[in-house]
C-alpha cells in the first residue's frame, strides 16, 4: 500500500514539473526530506517539508467540529514546540533534479503541504503554497483530467452571471492536468450547520438558469437509468445488488413526466467546500456543478455528507436537520416560487447521487471506508423513502437490505432456493450461517433499520434469531447461525460450508452444492422429518453435472447404504439412528465436547422459557358477523406470517365436557352443539340456569389456569372463537337465564385475555349472510355487546377491548395485527 502511495506523491512533484528521479549521491541531485501523516486505513493524506515552521497542510482540513478544532490546536502547539514529529505517521526521502527542484522551491517557498486526495478514479492532488497562497489541483489520471477541465469551465461560466453572494476568485489552467486557483478561503471559516450566508448562496444558485421541466428531460434522469441497469448485471461482488433493486423500485414510484424546478447547483456543496466570510461566501472545488438539478439538491447533499462522513450520524438524525434546514425563510421562500414537491426533490437526489456514485465507485479498485460509509446511508435513505409509499410492500425491501448488509461478510444462505432476495415469500424466512463476530454488527443495523417498527432477538449458544415487525405490520425472522447443531449434536462443520459460498447473479452467497445438501438433509432427518416436497423438487432439478456429484461425493450415501440421494428424501427410523451414531462419533460430539455441548443445550432450553410468552385473543359477535372467516385468517397470519404457535378454542376451555356430553357422549354431543341453531333452547328455570351456569363457570375458573400452563406459558397464541362474554350479553345461546349483573360479577374473578375483540355489522348485512336471527335480536345483542366493551375498557388498564365494524376482511385484519403486533414479538 504505501509504495503505492508514494508512487502518487511522484506523480504530483512531476505534473508540478519537478520530478523524482532515482536515489543517488550525483551532484545534480537534491534530497528532501518529507513528513508524511496517514488515514484511518493507512494511506498517505497529507504531506509536507520536514522542516516546515507552519502546519500547512492544515488548509486541507475541515474544522467543522469540537474534535476537529483541538485536533488543530494540538496540532500547532506541537510545531510551536518544534514537536511535530510526535504528529507525523512517517518520513520519507525523495531526490529531485537539482534545477527543477530550485524552480519548485522558488514558487513554493518553504512552507508548502501537499495532499494526496480521495482514492478513486477521479482523484485529484492538491499543493498548497503559503508563499503563492495559491492552491494547485493535480489530476491523478485521465479521468481527474476530466474533472480539472471541468472545473476550469465551471469558474468561468460563474462569471457570466450575477452572483451577489458567492466570491469570484482567479484561476488559471497551467496544464491539463493542473489547475491553479487563489486562496478564497483566507479569513473565512467551514461552517458545519447551514446558516444564513449559505442560504444567500442557494438562493442565488437556485434563482440561476432557473425552469420547469419534466424529471425525463433531465440528463441525470437517463444517466441514472443506464447506470442502474449496468449495476444490474454487474459481475463486481462489491456492488449492493439488493440497493440497486431497490432503486429501480424507487424510480418506478416517481411518474417520469412529473414536472420539477431546476436550477443552477453546486452538486458537491459540503461544508468543506465552503468558507463564511464577512463579506461575500468563497464557495470552491465547482467540477460537479450543472444548471439541470432539482434546486433542493444542495441542500440534501450538504447534510447527508456532513452528517455520515464527518458527523457519523445515523439516518433519523440527517432527516431531522434536513427538516430544520427547510424551515429557514429562504427554503420556504424558494418552495413556494418554484412549487418545489420537497418529497420529489429528496428522492431524486438520492437516485441522481446515488447511481452517480455507485457507478464511480465501480471502476475503483478499492474503497476506502467513506464509501462502505456513504453507501450503506444512501441504502438506507432509499428505503426509508420507499417505505413512505403505502403501495410499496416493505419486506421485500428489506430483505434486499439484509443481504446488502452482508455482501462484504462471509456468509452463505442456507435451504435458498429463489435466487433473487425480493422473491421469498412471506412462508419462508432467512438463514444465513456467518461468522460469529458479524452478529454484533447486525444486531446494531438492524435496530437503526428504517424500515423497522421492533425487532426482538431470541440467542441460542450456537444462533439468534431476529424476529423483525416492520413498519406495515409484515414480518421478517432472520436465523443467524455459526454453528450447526440439532439438541446437542454438532450436525456439520459450518467453516467448510462457509469456505464452499459462491455469489449467485443476484448477490446472494450460496452454498456448494454438497455442503448445501448435507446441511438441508441433515436438518430434517435430525428433526424426525422427510426433506419437504421443495427441498426434495429443488434437489430433484438440478443439473446432471451436480446431480452426478452428490451421488458420487456425498458422505451419507456411502454411510446409509445408498446409490442415489433421491433415497435419502424420505425419513425412515434407521437412517436416523445411523446418522446420530456416526455424529456422536465425530470428534466434535466426543468427550469434553460432549460435556460443553450438553451443557449449551441445557442452558438454551432455559433461555427459552423467557421468550415463549403467549397470549390470548377473544372474539365475541353475534351470529353472521364474521368470526369464522376472521378467526380463520387470523390463526393463517399468526402461524404462517408470524411464526406462531396457535390453538383455537370454541367458546370455553373445555376442561369439563359439554353437559349434554354426560347423557350421550363427546363426538354426539358436538355433532349436536354443531347442527343445532343458537338461542333456540326453551330453559326458563332460575335454579336450572344457576347449575347450569355454575357447572360452565367451573369449567372458566378451573380451565384458565389449564390453559396458561398447558399453551400460554409455552408460547402458544390462544384464540378463543366466543368467549366468557357470551354469558353477560347472550346468555340465552347457552339456554341460560339470569341476571345480567350477576353472570358479569363473575367475570371479575377470572384472568383477563389481553386482546378481546368485538366483530359486528349492519343488521341487512347480517341476515344477507346468515338468516339464524331476526333484525331486532341482532340490533339489541350488538348495542348489548358496545356498551360491556365500552364499560369494560374504561376499567381495564391492560387488557384491549375493541369493537371493530366487519365490513372488509382487509381492513379488519389491519385494525387486530395493530393491536395485537406489540404482543406476537
Amino acid at each position: 500500500m504505501k509504495h503505492i502511495e508514494i508512487a502518487i506523491v511522484k506523480q504530483i512533484f512531476s505534473a508540478m514539473n519537478n520530478p523524482v528521479v532515482d536515489e543517488g549521491h550525483n551532484a545534480s541531485l537534491n534530497s528532501n526530506t518529507l513528513y508524511y501523516f496517514n488515514n484511518p486505513d493507512g494511506t498517505i493524506r497529507w504531506v509536507w517539508p520536514a522542516n516546515a515552521k507552519q502546519p500547512a497542510f492544515l488548509k486541507f482540513y475541515s474544522a467543522t467540529s469540537l474534535k476537529a478544532v483541538l485536533v488543530v490546536f494540538t496540532i500547532r502547539l506541537l510545531f510551536a514546540f518544534r514537536l511535530q514529529g510526535l504528529f507525523v505517521s512517517g518520513k520519507i526521502i525523495l531526490w529531485f533534479n537539482k534545477n527543477a527542484n530550485a524552480a519548485f522551491k522558488s514558487t513554493m517557498g518553504t512552507n508548502w503541504a501537499m495532499f494526496t486526495g480521495t482514492a478513486g478514479v477521479n482523484r485529484t492532488g492538491l499543493i498548497y503554497s503559503e508563499q503563492k497562497d495559491s492552491f494547485y489541483k493535480i489530476a491523478i489520471g485521465s479521468n481527474a483530467v476530466i474533472q480539472i477541465v471541468k472545473e476550469y469551465s465551471a469558474l468561468q461560466n460563474l462569471d457570466k452571471y450575477e452572483l451577489n453572494s458567492i466570491e469570484k476568485y482567479g484561476k488559471k489552467l497551467h496544464s491539463k492536468n493542473v489547475l491553479e486557483i487563489g486562496n478564497i478561503g483566507k479569513g473565512g471559516k467551514r461552517v458545519a450547520m447551514l446558516g444564513a450566508k449559505h442560504w444567500d448562496v442557494l438562493a442565488d444558485l437556485a434563482r440561476t438558469e432557473n425552469k420547469i421541466v419534466p424529471v425525463n428531460h433531465l440528463p441525470q434522469w437517463s444517466d441514472s437509468i443506464r447506470i442502474i441497469q449496468l449495476l444490474k448485471f454487474t459481475t463486481d461482488a462489491r456492488i449492493p445488488k439488493g440497493m440497486v433493486r431497490n432503486m429501480e423500485k424507487l424510480f418506478m414510484s416517481v411518474t417520469d413526466t412529473t414536472e420539477v424546478a431546476t436550477s443552477l447547483a453546486h452538486n458537491d456543496f459540503t461544508p468543506w467546500n465552503i468558507y463564511i466570510k464577512k463579506g461575500k461566501t468563497a464557495v470552491i472545488d465547482w467540477e460537479l456543478s450543472t444548471g439541470s438539478l432539482p434546486c433542493l439538491t444542495d441542500v440534501f447533499h450538504f447534510n447527508y455528507q456532513q452528517g455520515v462522513l464527518v458527523e457519523g450520524l445515523q439516518l433519523q438524525a440527517i432527516k431531522n436537520r434536513i427538516k430544520q434546514a427547510l424551515e429557514n425563510p429562504v427554503a420556504k421562500q424558494l418552495i413556494w416560487e418554484n412549487k418545489i414537491d420537497v418529497e420529489l426533490n429528496h428522492k431524486l437526489y438520492l437516485l441522481f447521487t446515488a447511481s452517480y456514485y455507485l457507478h464511480v465507485y465501480s471502476l475503483q479498485d478499492s474503497w476506502p471506508v467513506q464509501v462502505h460509509k456513504s453507501i450503506a446511508l444512501w441504502n438506507n435513505a432509499i428505503s426509508d423513502v420507499l417505505a413512505s409509499n403505502e403501495a410499496t410492500k416493505l419486506r421485500p425491501v428489506l430483505v434486499n437490505n439484509v443481504f446488502d448488509f452482508f455482501q462484504p461478510k462471509n456468509y452463505a444462505a442456507l435451504k435458498w432456493l429463489v435466487e433473487k432476495p425480493e422473491r421469498l415469500t412471506e412462508e419462508s424466512d432467512i438463514d444465513l450461517c456467518i461468522e460469529r463476530n458479524d452478529l454484533t454488527v447486525f444486531r446494531n443495523y438492524i435496530n437503526q433499520n428504517p424500515l423497522v417498527a421492533k425487532v426482538v432477538e431470541r440467542k441460542q449458544s450456537f444462533m439468534s434469531n431476529f424476529a423483525i415487525m416492520l413498519k406495515d405490520n409484515s414480518f421478517l425472522s432472520v436465523d443467524l447461525i455459526w454453528k450447526f447443531k440439532r439438541k446437542d449434536l454438532v450436525m456439520t462443520d459450518a467453516a467448510e460450508l462457509l469456505a464452499s459460498a459462491k455469489v449467485n447473479r443476484f448477490g446472494v452467497k450460496i452454498p456448494d452444492v454438497l455442503a448445501d445438501f448435507n446441511y438441508t438433509w441433515l436438518f430434517y432427518i435430525l428433526n424426525s422429518a422427510s426433506l419437504p416436497e421443495k427441498y426434495s423438487a429443488y434437489f430433484n432439478g438440478l443439473s446432471s453435472t451436480d446431480k452426478d456429484r452428490l451421488n458420487k461425493e456425498l458422505y451419507w450415501k456411502n454411510i446409509l447404504g445408498t446409490n442415489r440421494v433421491a433415497e435419502l428424501f424420505e425419513y425412515n427410523i434407521v437412517n436416523h439412528k445411523a446418522v446420530v451414531s456416526t455424529l456422536k462419533n465425530n470428534k466434535a460430539n466426543k468427550g469434553i465436547n460432549r460435556l460443553a455441548n450438553i451443557a449449551a443445550y441445557c442452558f438454551d432450553k432455559l433461555r427459552e422459557l423467557r421468550f415463549n410468552k403467549g397470549f390470548i385473543i377473544t372474539f365475541s359477535g353475534v351470529d353472521g358477523a364474521g368470526k369464522s372467516t376472521i378467526i380463520a385468517h387470523v390463526k393463517n397470519n399468526l402461524e404462517k406470517k408470524y411464526r406462531r404457535k396457535v390453538v383455537v378454542l370454541r367458546h370455553r376451555p373445555s376442561v369439563l365436557p359439554m353437559l349434554s356430553a354426560w347423557k350421550m357422549g363427546r363426538e354426539a354431543a358436538e355433532q349436536k352443539a354443531a347442527t343445532t341453531l343458537p338461542r333456540k333452547g326453551n330453559n326458563s328455570s332460575k335454579l336450572s340456569s344457576l347449575l347450569r351456569f355454575g357447572y360452565y363457570y367451573t369449567d372458566y375458573l378451573l380451565g384458565q389456569f389449564v390453559v396458561q400452563a398447558k399453551y400460554v406459558y409455552r408460547g402458544y397464541i390462544v384464540v378463543y372463537d366466543r368467549y366468557y362474554f357470551d354469558f353477560i350479553n347472550d346468555a340465552k345461546r347457552s339456554n341460560i337465564t339470569l341476571p345480567t349483573g350477576f353472570t358479569k360479577a363473575g367475570y371479575s374473578f377470572l384472568l383477563k385475555p389481553e386482546f378481546n375483540f368485538f366483530l359486528y355489522a349492519d343488521a341487512q348485512v347480517i341476515l344477507n349472510r346468515k338468516k339464524e336471527l331476526d333484525s331486532i335480536t341482532i340490533k339489541v345483542l350488538t348495542a348489548k355487546y358496545l356498551g360491556l366493551f365500552d364499560d369494560l375498557k374504561r376499567q381495564s388498564l391492560s387488557a384491549k377491548y375493541v369493537a371493530i365494524e366487519n365490513e372488509t376482511v382487509g381492513a379488519t385484519l389491519s385494525t387486530i395485527t395493530n393491536h395485537v403486533k406489540t404482543a406476537i414479538l
